[in-house]
């Protein structure tokens, strides 16, 4: 093999493996930021959410239709109201069904379903917590769609 060729051939490697490299750390980066994103939507949610339960002074009809307003939008899997001795009060629980992602995909990559707990008061009366439990399936389609790209 000539000299050229050798050149050719060591220059060709080092620039797919620069495009690997670049892939793989975008794919990361993409993958950081959504899981980052699903935390803190769900922590923003409980926020909210947990101060507006407070005001509702115990009416656990409102405490329902609150949830139920905030649940349907279907970025969460699971909304859990307790009381303080952890007793569930309220929930509402969606499983996580992926549609046009490949089975391949959603195995080898493992999402932990990002949940915040937020106590709920009311009149500084501490009364309960509320659990907001992101939905994995719109980060797994946002992955799907990182890594297709």
């Amino acid at each position: 093999m000539t000299l050229s060729k050798q050149m050719m051939l060591v220059i060709s490697t080092l620039v797919l493996l620069l495009l690997a490299t670049a892939m793989y750390v975008n794919y990361r980066n993409a993958e950081t930021f959504i899981r980052d994103q699903l935390y803190s939507n769900a922590e923003n949610t409980a926020s909210s959410l947990g101060v507006t339960l407070g005001h509702t002074n115990g009416d656990i009809a409102m405490q329902e239709t609150l949830i139920n307003a905030v649940f349907d939008s279907g970025y969460y899997e699971a909304i859990i109201l307790t009381d303080i001795d952890n007793k569930p009060l309220y929930q509402r629980t969606l499983p996580v069904k992926v549609y046009g992602i490949p089975d391949w995909f959603i195995r080898h990559i493992h999402l932990k379903s990002a949940e915040a707990i937020v106590p709920v008061s009311s009149n500084w009366r501490l009364v309960g917590h509320l659990k907001v439990k992101g939905h994995r399936g719109h980060a797994y389609e946002q992955l799907w769609k990182a890594f297709h790209e």
